[in-house]
């Protein structure tokens, strides 16, 4: 197995060079891609009849606009809280939150018997779902959408272990980057990333001898 980790890197920090054909760096990105073309050739050359190439990835990119602090939203609307004169933290939520995010875009509700500093009665977690996705739906950065999808945990999961999946799962729009941070004191803000993770993957499957007969 081969893992090609500098395609990642490449791209969340220097996605603007391959979008900009006049970018500074635009050649050398591409000819970052062209060298591994090379070796995924030199691999697939000594495939035999038995072997099987199988090239994926686990996310796609696109261009990052803007970071969308998650968690500064569930505290602005006093659905998050900490205990006075503590770090925003995990550690530190306090009595009265009723959700709280992690990367990326899990929403968990802070029910009774589940999580420290518990707040929410089984027969009160509906209600919260229906308010957070309310929030979710209507949020805006820029005058758009910052949400394009929210599933609730049962339309995405299965199995034994789904009580323990976050509640809500957001799905951002084109652009958008959601952020589990907690100490964030603004809604959106900009680091030093130009590309960001898609849901677009790709896989490739290649069976048998691909060497040239000639």
């Amino acid at each position: 197995m081969l893992v090609f980790t500098g395609t990642d890197r490449l791209m969340h920090f220097l996605w603007s060079a391959y979008a900009d054909d006049n970018h500074q760096y635009h050649k050398q990105f591409v000819d970052h891609f062209r060298k591994i073309d090379v070796v995924i050739g030199e691999i697939a050359a000594d495939l035999g009849e038995d072997d099987t190439l199988v090239m994926m990835s686990d996310h796609g990119f696109e261009g990052l606009e803007t970071e969308f602090f998650v968690n500064r939203l569930l505290m602005d609307n006093g659905l998050l809280k900490f205990n006075p004169g503590t770090d925003a933290n995990l550690t530190n939520i306090a009595f009265g939150t009723k959700a709280f995010a992690l990367d990326p875009g899990r929403i968990f509700v802070n029910e009774k018997g589940k999580y420290p500093e518990d707040s929410v009665a089984p027969e009160d977690k509906e209600a919260v779902v229906e308010e957070l996705i309310a929030i979710f739906s209507e949020v805006e950065v820029d005058g758009k959408k910052a949400i394009k999808h929210i599933y609730r945990k049962e339309e995405i999961y299965s199995g034994p272990y789904v009580d323990e999946a976050a509640d809500l799962v957001l799905i951002a729009e084109s652009g958008v980057n959601l952020k589990g941070t907690m100490a964030s004191t603004q809604l959106t803000g900009k680091g030093p990333f130009t590309g960001k993770h898609t849901l677009d993957d790709a896989f490739l499957l290649v069976k048998g001898d691909t060497r040239r007969s000639d």
